[in-house]
């Protein structure tokens, strides 16, 4: 991973939006909060940093926080 790819995920969501429960990183994009349970993905956009969550299924539902 490049040295500007690094510094792009340097913000990291720390609460989980369903739960306000701590989020703990599993690599540089997948969160688990860890009072719930539930997984998240953290994706940069245009210099957006977008929180999605998945369904039942394991498909990327939507966009729950951005920052």
């Amino acid at each position: 991973m490049a040295a500007n790819e690094n510094k792009e995920y340097s913000h990291k969501f720390d609460e989980c939006p369903t739960c306000d429960g701590d989020l703990q990183y599993q690599n540089e994009a997948d969160a688990e909060c860890l009072n719930c349970g539930e997984v998240f993905y953290h994706e940069i956009r245009a210099n957006r940093h977008l929180l999605w969550d998945y369904d039942e299924l394991g498909w990327m539902r939507g966009v729950v926080s951005r920052a």
